[in-house]
């Protein structure tokens, strides 16, 4: 028996004791061989890739779990009699809400026909006042000849490109009152022996008009949250008083401009599909907890409630799960940014993906990957491949990211090409949700270390270091001040990127 033991790890004893019986080889040894063989056991590579997969897939069968690599397909089409459950459960993130701004007639001679809205009525671009006032009425830099386009356009915390009202979709923590479908049921009179028959009716399609939704958000010092819902209030309580009016052509089509839409995305672990996808129309606020600010409670030095905000609102229909919403939404996209989704070689020409939904050509605004360094940039846009509908990011200039190979574009570049050393490119470009310009761009980056980039950047004095103006790394020759000034002006210059300005909310 001992001799058995011995001969399984015979050969990895030293070469004069591998013909010895076991008294005879010194106990140490055994001990180092049997450690050896262990180890080797756990980290030999030296079998292929298919039997590998055997030895998993058949180790996965023993368990009673059936097979490794086909669980979707045996859950689907085979019993389970050990109630083993042996399918990963459905994992889905809260994702995503994206709120619509409504089209209040802000127009300075409506503002003056009531003494709370006239703190809107300025032209500073830089005030909470003039932000709300633009997030409010999606037509203010249209109307009257477009004449305060240019003051809409360079305005440092106004997006025009942005359908969405941004500081509520970043503020927003809680979100409740999704109504389930239900069919209504009919039960017909009881016969003699009361037997009865219960059937199906139909349902409301969720059109009833009458749902009640809470938003609940985490308002930003200074109250911009509760300022923008207090007016947005107002401004409903006027126009139906008719103190205030809305625009001519929302009295003449009948349209509740109050009104925005509300879409809600559900995504996957990795935040890049949407497994669900909802949108609430027709939604208003109906009331604002701002009494409760002003109340006072012993031991209470902050006001609690004003760090949080819930608003109720009306919602007049409930859509799930309707790919009109998917295209709504991208309708909604390309008409505030009209060149979202155009190619780079010809900006009026639409991107459409192949059958494998990669894309065909170079995007003029390129998708951004999934990376903590495209957090806060870039417009989303919906785009579909073999795997679901896809979420993207498409690096469209802000007032904060307002150019092109900025520092933040220049740090992202040497991290993809790290990636690329270390992880290879094709497995690379599977997990970066589809940079192909990204990775064009990158080249110019090869080589370049971390190290290198923060020297570079931590000797320049010549730019703002509060911002992330681009700072060349001797890629190119450094741009004197008036080349840079001249590039941000027509960075900021996006009235080719409005397509109609009517404002409707999709």
């Amino acid at each position: 028996m001992a001799n058995d033991v011995l001969d399984v790890v015979r050969e990895y004893l030293p070469e004069q004791y591998k013909n010895s019986s076991l008294p005879n080889i010194p106990p140490g040894y055994v001990r180092d061989a049997w450690e050896d063989m262990m180890h080797d056991l756990h980290t030999r590579r030296d079998m292929d890739q298919n039997t590998r997969d055997r030895i998993v897939n058949l180790a996965y069968a023993s368990s009673g779990a059936g097979g490794y690599f086909n669980t979707v397909q045996t859950f689907m089409t085979c019993l389970d009699q050990f109630d083993m459950h042996a399918v990963q459960p459905n994992t889905e993130t809260s994702g995503l809400t994206f709120i619509t701004r409504p089209r209040l007639c802000l127009q300075s001679s409506n503002l003056r026909n009531s003494r709370i809205m006239t703190a809107l009525d300025t032209l500073n671009q830089t005030s909470m006042a003039f932000a709300i006032r633009c997030l409010l009425d999606t037509n203010f830099h249209l109307a009257n000849g477009e004449r305060y386009l240019n003051y809409v356009a360079t305005s440092p915390i106004v997006d025009m490109q942005n359908p969405f009202l941004v500081p509520c979709c970043n503020a927003l923590v809680g979100f409740s009152g999704g109504q389930d479908i239900v069919i209504q049921t009919q039960t017909t009179e009881g016969g003699y022996q009361c037997e009865a028959q219960t059937f199906a009716i139909g349902s409301d399609n969720l059109q009833r008009g009458n749902y009640q939704l809470q938003l609940t958000f985490r308002d930003a010092q200074h109250g911009p949250i509760t300022a923008l819902f207090f007016y947005w209030l107002e401004y409903i309580r006027c126009v139906t008083r008719g103190i205030m009016l809305a625009y001519a052509d929302d009295i003449d089509e009948q349209r509740l401009n109050y009104t925005v839409s509300i879409y809600r995305f559900l995504l996957d672990p990795s935040r890049r599909y949407i497994t669900k996808y909802a949108k609430f129309t027709g939604c208003f606020p109906t009331a604002l907890s701002i009494g409760s600010m002003f109340n006072k409670n012993a031991g209470e030095y902050f006001v609690q409630s004003a760090s949080q905000v819930t608003v109720p609102f009306m919602c007049n229909k409930i859509e799930y799960m309707d790919y009109a919403i998917l295209m709504d939404f991208n309708t909604l996209m390309r008409r505030y940014c009209k060149h979202i989704n155009s190619l780079k070689s010809n900006p009026l020409e639409e991107h459409e993906p192949n059958l494998r939904g990669y894309q065909t050509g170079d995007l003029l605004y390129p998708n951004l990957p999934r990376e903590p360094l495209s957090n806060w940039r870039g417009l989303p846009y919906i785009t579909s491949d073999m795997h679901g509908m896809r979420l993207e990011y498409r690096r469209v200039p802000n007032p904060v990211f307002n150019t092109s190979d900025d520092l933040v574009d220049q740090l992202m570049y040497i991290d993809l090409q790290s990636k690329l050393i270390h992880d290879g490119e094709s497995r690379f470009v599977t997990s970066s949700a589809y940079t192909p310009e990204m990775l064009k761009e990158s080249e110019r980056y090869k080589g370049i270390s971390m190290d290198t980039f923060f020297n570079r950047v931590m000797k320049d004095v010549g730019t703002d270091p509060k911002g992330f103006d681009p700072i060349p790394l001797g890629l190119q020759p450094k741009q004197n001040e008036k080349e840079i000034a001249n590039q941000q002006k027509k960075s900021l210059s996006t009235y080719d990127l409005i397509v109609d300005g009517t404002g409707l909310n999709y």
